[in-house]
C-alpha cells in the first residue's frame, strides 16, 4: 500500500508518503521546499531550502544478502528516523539507525552468527557506526566506525572477534579470535590484522586422479595456463595458527596426489606456525612465514609412518611454497623413509633407507615392513601391476604381522603366506595352499653392521 499527498502554494511544495508493505515494513516521508520557474519549465534550484523527515521500520533483511554474496542470508529489522535541514545543495543530516534481531550466515562455511544489534547516526556528510555486535555461538564480533558520502567519500572500520566458528564444515573448522582494519577511500581497499587459530580441524580426503606433469604436452591441445589472481585490496594480515590445529585423513588419497598409484589413509598431525599475508592491488598475493607439522603420521597399506620433519615455507607465491618433509618407518633392521622437498608445484621426492638398499628394497620396507621377494610381488600388485606373471595383494594386521596373498597367472598356484616378527632379531615367513613352508630369519650384527 501507497499513498502520496502534495500541496503547492507561493512556490513552496510540502509532500507527505507513505508506504506499507506486506511483510509489515513501513516508510513514512514529510518534505517542504521550494520551486522556482524559468523560461522552460519549473525546477529545485539547489539552494532551494530543504525540510525532510523520514522514518521507517524494516522487518525483514532477507533481500539484503543476495544483493551482497549469492551464498549470503541476512535477517533481522531496522528503525530509521532521519531528518535533513538546509538547502539540496549542502543538507545538513542527522538521525539515527537501529538494528536489532540481526543473523548472518554464510553458507559456502556454514558460519551462523544471530542476535545482533546495530547503532549508528548520521551527522552531516557522515555515517558513524557507533556499536554493532552480533554473537557466534559463545563467540563474540564487535564493530565500529565511520563512512564519509559526498565529494570526497572513505570508509574507516575497526573489527574484532573472540573465539568465533568462522568455518563448520565436515572438511574444515575453525574458532579463531581476530581483529584488524578495513579502509576505503579513492586509492581503494586496504586491510589490515590478525587472525589466531583457537582450535581447528582440517580433514584431507578425496580421491585425486592421476595428472600428467607439466612437462608432458598433448599434440593439438592448447595448454592451459594458470594465471596467478590478482588482488583487488592492499592486504597485511598475520595469521597465527596456534597449537590446537588438527589435520587428518578419514578418506583414501592416493600418495602425492596421484604420482604413486597407492592407496593411503589415516593421516593425523598437529601443524602450527605464522603465516604472513602481504598484497598490492593488482597483484597477486605474497606470504611470508612458516608452518610446521608436529606429531604427524601416515598410514599406507596398513603401516604407519611417522612424520620426523615436516617444514613448509613461505616466501613469495602464496600457492607455492617451499617443502621439507621426511616420513619414516623404523624397524629393528631397516629405517625406511621418503622426503618431499622443494616447490609445492613441482616437488622432489626421495626414497632413503638405513642400511642403504635399492629403491625397490626401500619401498618395500616403508609400505610393509619388510624386504624380499615375497613382499615385492605384494607390492607390484598393491600399485595395479603384475610383476612375474603373479597376481597377489598383501596387508598389514598390526606392527607385528602381516600377510600377503598370491596367485599364479594360470590360477593353478594358489597360497597364502604370513609373516611376524617374534622379537627384534627373529622373525618368522609361513605359507599354505599349493606351496606349503615356513621360514625363520634371524638378524644379527657383526662389526656394528646389521
Amino acid at each position: 500500500h501507497a499513498s502520496v499527498e502534495a500541496t503547492a502554494k507561493n512556490n513552496r511544495i510540502e509532500a507527505k508518503a507513505e508506504l506499507r508493505l506486506k511483510n509489515g515494513s513501513t516508510l513514512n516521508l514529510q518534505l517542504a521546499t521550494q520551486v522556482a520557474r524559468d523560461a522552460q519549465a519549473w525546477t529545485i534550484p539547489g539552494v532551494s531550502p530543504l525540510t525532510l523527515k523520514a522514518t521507517g521500520h524494516v522487518t525483514s533483511l532477507d533481500w539484503l544478502g543476495p544483493l551482497l554474496q549469492k551464498d549470503l542470508d541476512v535477517n533481522g529489522r531496522l528503525d530509521l528516523d532521519i531528518a535533513a535541514q538546509g538547502n539540496w545543495k549542502q543538507p545538513r543530516v542527522s538521525g539515527r539507525i537501529q538494528g536489532q534481531d540481526i543473523g548472518i550466515r554464510l553458507l559456502s562455511s556454514n558460519s551462523n552468527f544471530s542476535n545482533g544489534t546495530l547503532h549508528a547516526r548520521l551527522e552531516g556528510e557522515q555515517i558513524i557506526l557507533e556499536k554493532f555486535e552480533i554473537r557466534n555461538g559463545a563467540g563474540l564480533l564487535k564493530a565500529e566506525g565511520r563512512a564519509r558520502v559526498g565529494e570526497h567519500p572513505d570508509l574507516k572500520l575497526h573489527f574484532q572477534g573472540e573465539n568465533l566458528a568462522l568455518v563448520e564444515r565436515k572438511d574444515l573448522e575453525l574458532d579463531t579470535n581476530l581483529a584488524g582494519d578495513l579502509q576505503l577511500d579513492k586509492q581503494g581497499a586496504t586491510l589490515t590484522g590478525k587472525v589466531m587459530v583457537n582450535r581447528g580441524l582440517l580433514v584431507l580426503g578425496g580421491s585425486y586422479a592421476p595428472t600428467l606433469s607439466t612437462d608432458v604436452r598433448i599434440k593439438g591441445q592448447t595448454p592451459k595456463v594458470r594465471a596467478e589472481q590478482a588482488l583487488g585490496l592492499t592486504l597485511d594480515v598475520l595469521v597465527d595458527l596456534g597449537n590446537d590445529l588438527q589435520v587428518r585423513s578419514s578418506e583414501k588419497s592416493q600418495l602425492l596426489g596421484g604420482r604413486l598409484p597407492i592407496q593411503t589413509s589415516g593421516y593425523r598431525s598437529r601443524i602450527t606456525g605464522q603465516v604472513r599475508l602481504l598484497g598490492e592491488r593488482g597483484k597477486p598475493v605474497k606470504s611470508k612465514g612458516e608452518i610446521r607439522i608436529v606429531d604427524g603420521s601416515y598410514s599406507m597399506l596398513g603401516q604407519r609412518l611417522n612424520i620426523e620433519r615436516g617444514n613448509i615455507l613461505f616466501d613469495g607465491p602464496l600457492q607455492n611454497p617451499i617443502l621439507d618433509i621426511t616420513a619414516e618407518r623404523k624397524r629393528p633392521q631397516m629405517t625406511a623413509g621418503m622426503s618431499i622437498t622443494g616447490p609445492a608445484q613441482n616437488p622432489r621426492v626421495r626414497l632413503y633407507s638405513d642400511p642403504d638398499v635399492p629403491d625397490q628394497e626401500k619401498l618395500s620396507w616403508l609400505l610393509f615392513g619388510r624386504g624380499g621377494q615375497p613382499v615385492d610381488s605384494s607390492l607390484t600388485s598393491a600399485t595395479g601391476s603384475l610383476a612375474g606373471g603373479l597376481t597377489s595383494f598383501g596387508f598389514q594386521l598390526s606392527d607385528k604381522l602381516s600377510v600377503a596373498y598370491e596367485q599364479g597367472a594360470t590360477g593353478t598356484d594358489n597360497f597364502v603366506t604370513f609373516y611376524t616378527d617374534i622379537n627384534d632379531r627373529l622373525s618368522a615367513e609361513a605359507s599354505a595352499g599349493d606351496k606349503t613352508a615356513v621360514r625363520l630369519f634371524y638378524t644379527f650384527i657383526l662389526g656394528g653392521s646389521k
